[in-house]
């Protein structure tokens, strides 16, 4: 295992240490900023169900990522307001009732070292389990712990039967596969395009009488990942975009259910976990499983509006559940009031006594009315009652009710931007399995602390960590190097193959394939060789050269001379490139006119945030184009738009009648490490249809022609 730069042998006692040691100067970071904030111009997003609406706000505000819940006034009144989504750059809050389409101003106060105080306390208590402490170390020393799958078959693990107690519900006819070869032939001929990459059921499990339950439509490394995570307590899955993560995971814990295992599934956020549930039923549904929303549910905050996550959603479960309970405790309390009623005959009289003493007294059935209606102690019954609780992270530090849950499996999701302390936490529930996904070539975990070491623990991704990687060479070889127990999803159905394969080769060594080339020799593209705007310029300033491709375009602004300045109003680095903001002006109309994009179909990625408010004002702004998304590239981790323009802001600054022509931190790797790559891959990798650079290539070539970011643009295809 290797923290910050060196590898070296950690035990799970001194991991622990090192985390809580890191967690403190994190609290110590937030506690110096302050907790109250004034959020202005909320927009009406969207409603989770019931009364309850959610408003969105841009704010920069780092510490309202660590509220639980904020204390909100406006004029007149006061509420608590839940935060369901947070990002570098807005925040989305649950308010329990419907204010308009737009709030002018709120007043927030909250305590901001909540969920990191929650998580310390966590921490703390887990080495005084010594199964706690196994189940670290099986975590951070994988191949330790892991089993032959044959081997595991062979001593009785069974990856087919479920108890009928247990699980209660039977398989439709025709939706398990036993993946024998002698299927392989006979399947594949009536599949269709689509299902010609991969995606058939015809492939070997470990024993045809231990079979994985699945749609018939996953791929051979999806399909061996599920099986992988059915027999090994430690299972790792790398999970570039658009492979299918989502809904593979969705059938490791459809094929848990099915052997009556419990399972606790978690991520970052409330979209990724209310995506990973609603997969959860689809899958579920396709292996003919019934009665889901008895089996699962969504606990805590959820930010998609979904009639189906409604059902399962764990407030409207116990609420549900309380009805009836009350019904009940209201006949009970029916036969304690007949005693006071007037005008009883002694008979009557005598019939309702001996009916409370068959109850077993007065006393006995005022302290049965009292249990029944106690819903906090009924909400932590019935939530031990599922087999599936999705949740985030958080959440799962912060709920009295999980605290003491241990689960047979725990699936992480989005795993690889989950801090180290997280990981702890996750680690110590699982008791047999414990599935890590995520992709190591995005983004990893941040934190604001300044302490080097504390960095060093909360801004490293358990895959580095685990691997010892410093480089995309050195974890694909660690997962060569240990097939057993790690997975790499090598099939993306999302982007365009033409963008896919530049992606491939340069983050994924170009084992990243894409399924519309393993069924055609010719991808289909929306980009065209349409030439993009300029500024149709006089003969000594020529337009941009633009190179093409079916769905990647580089805008090279070099001939139009662009310079840097500086925006003097605020402190710190804050660039301004005017001719890219003329470009992107120009190239935002054409989307919208000539190409009928919509608004809200196009995001503008740039990489400094002082950037992004200076576009806003001066394109959506000034435009009234609202809808239009622009961020940096944390704002779009996890987000995809159907076409993306990246600019990459610099140029050579002006300076006393010279160009002075440097790098910056987000761009080169001396500075920024391992991070230039990721950040890039998940700028590239957000588009569904099309992707736009505009980049200054003179000033590329000047500063970063020999590092990542220059040899990435070079790899841009030419028409």
């Amino acid at each position: 295992m290797i923290i910050g730069t060196k590898k070296v042998r950690i035990t799970p006692e001194k991991l622990v240490d090192m985390a809580e040691m890191a967690i403190a100067s994190e609290i110590d970071a937030v506690r110096e900023r302050p907790s109250t904030d004034v959020l202005t111009s909320g927009k009406r997003v969207g409603s989770p169900g019931g009364d309850e609406v959610h408003y969105r706000f841009e704010t920069t505000n780092p510490s309202l990522r660590f509220a639980e819940q904020c204390k909100a006034s406006m004029p007149g009144e006061e509420v608590t307001i839940h935060p369901v989504e947070t990002g570098e750059e807005a925040i989305t809050f649950r308010f329990p009732g419907d204010y308009g389409e737009t709030i002018a101003e709120v007043e927030l106060e909250w305590e901001n070292d909540f969920v990191l105080r929650c998580i310390q306390e966590s921490l703390m208590s887990l080495l005084d389990s010594t199964d706690c402490r196994e189940r670290i170390k099986r975590m951070i020393y994988p191949d330790s712990a892991e089993v032959d799958s044959a081997e595991a078959s062979a001593e009785g693990v069974d990856t087919e039967k479920a108890s009928a107690d247990e699980v209660g519900e039977e398989l439709g006819s025709g939706r398990s596969t036993s993946r024998d070869t002698e299927h392989d032939a006979d399947h594949d001929a009536d599949h269709d395009a689509g299902r010609k990459t991969g995606r058939n059921s015809g492939h070997k499990t470990d024993s045809d009488a231990h079979t994985i339950r699945e749609d018939g439509m996953r791929n051979q490394a999806q399909f061996d990942a599920i099986r992988k995570a059915m027999v090994q307590p430690v299972s790792y899955i790398w999970g570039p975009p658009g492979t299918g993560k989502t809904a593979t995971l969705a059938y490791i814990m459809a094929n848990y259910v099915l052997r009556g295992k419990s399972v606790l599934f978690v991520s970052n956020t409330n979209r990724a976990v209310d995506n990973g549930m609603l997969g959860l039923m689809d899958a579920m549904e396709a292996l003919g499983l019934r009665a889901i929303t008895r089996r699962i549910t969504r606990f805590g905050e959820r930010i998609l509006e979904s009639e189906r996550l409604d059902k399962i959603h764990f407030e409207q479960q116990l609420e549900e559940m309380m009805r009836s309970r009350m019904q009940e405790a209201a006949d009970l309390q029916h036969w304690l009031d007949a005693l006071s009623l007037p005008d009883l005959t002694s008979q009557q009289k005598k019939h309702i006594e001996d009916k409370i003493e068959r109850m077993g007294g007065q006393e006995a059935v005022e302290d049965q009315i009292r249990e029944i209606t106690h819903k906090e102690c009924h909400a932590f019954v019935q939530l031990r009652r599922f087999k599936v609780i999705g949740t985030t992270l958080a959440r799962v530090c912060t709920s009295d009710m999980l605290e003491s849950m241990e689960f047979d499996a725990v699936v992480v999701d989005e795993a690889s931007m989950a801090n180290i302390p997280y990981m702890l936490v996750m680690a110590s529930k699982a008791k047999e399995h414990l599935v890590i996904v995520g992709d190591p070539m995005q983004l990893p975990p941040i934190a604001i602390t300044a302490d080097a070491e504390s960095r060093l623990v909360l801004e490293q991704d358990l895959f580095a960590a685990v691997s010892g990687a410093k480089s995309t060479e050195e974890l694909f070889q660690w997962h060569d190097d240990h097939p057993g127990f790690t997975s790499f999803f090598n099939i993306q159905y999302r982007m365009q193959s033409d963008l896919a394969k530049v992606i491939s080769e340069v983050f994924y060594e170009g084992r990243l394939l894409s399924a519309a080339d393993m069924v055609s020799d010719a991808a289909s593209g929306t980009g065209g060789n349409r030439k993009l705007p300029g500024n149709n310029g006089s003969a000594d300033n020529d337009p941009p050269q633009v190179r093409t491709g079916s769905s990647i375009t580089l805008l090279d602004s070099s001939p139009m001379r662009p310079t840097l300045h500086q925006d003097t109003r605020r402190k710190g680095f804050q660039p301004v490139n005017d001719v890219h903001v003329t470009l992107l002006n120009d190239l935002v109309r054409q989307l919208l006119i000539e190409d009928r994009v919509a608004l809200r179909d196009i995001g503008i990625i740039v990489p400094f945030r002082s950037t992004v408010w200076h576009l806003r004002r001066e394109l959506r702004g000034k435009n009234r184009w609202y809808e239009l998304e622009i961020g940096t590239i944390h704002t779009f981790q996890g987000r995809e738009k159907r076409v993306i323009i990246l600019d990459t802001v610099m140029s050579g600054e002006a300076r006393h009648g010279s160009v002075h022509h440097y790098s910056v931190r987000p761009f080169d790797e001396v500075k920024n490490g391992l991070s230039v790559p990721r950040l890039l891959n998940v700028a590239f990798s957000r588009s569904r249809e099309r992707l736009v650079v505009l980049a200054d290539m003179e000033h590329v070539r000047r500063v970063y022609d020999r590092k990542f970011l220059g040899k990435l643009l070079n790899r841009l295809p030419l028409e």
